[in-house]
């Protein structure tokens, strides 16, 4: 009978993201075309984690530009983040005590140096 509690205990601490909800908190990236959205589930002994590798906007980057052309690509990227942020405030309505994490990472498919390098990860941790 020792063995079946614990068993239970074990089953009922198991703790696994709901993808597809996590999705549709992120679904105005899904839907559009210009972002490439990468998936990764990870799982180890201190944590379960769920990540999303989302493009940044593609920002032209060129050799020289004028103020009004740096306005512009700073503000698409402002954008960019405030929508993130929208998308992971409703993923925290259900998971309120997850930890969220943040970071850039070249594009693993990047053909150019400057050019759509940019993906940015975000990823969701509930500690075990």
């Amino acid at each position: 009978m020792k063995h079946l509690r614990q068993y239970n205990e074990d089953v009922e601490n198991q703790f696994e993201f709901d993808e597809e909800y996590i999705r549709e908190c992120f679904i105005e990236f899904y839907d559009d075309a210009k972002y490439d959205i990468t998936e990764q589930y990870d799982t180890n002994s201190k944590y379960v984690e769920y990540g999303l590798g989302i493009d940044c906007p593609d920002l032209k980057i060129e050799a020289e530009y004028n103020v009004d052309n740096f306005i512009k690509m700073s503000e698409e990227l402002s954008d960019f983040y405030k929508e993130l942020e929208v998308s992971i405030e409703k993923v925290k309505i259900k998971y309120p005590d997850i930890d969220v994490v943040l970071f850039h990472d070249n594009h693993p498919q990047s053909t150019g140096v400057l050019r759509g390098t940019r993906f940015v990860w975000v990823k969701f941790r509930k500690n075990i």
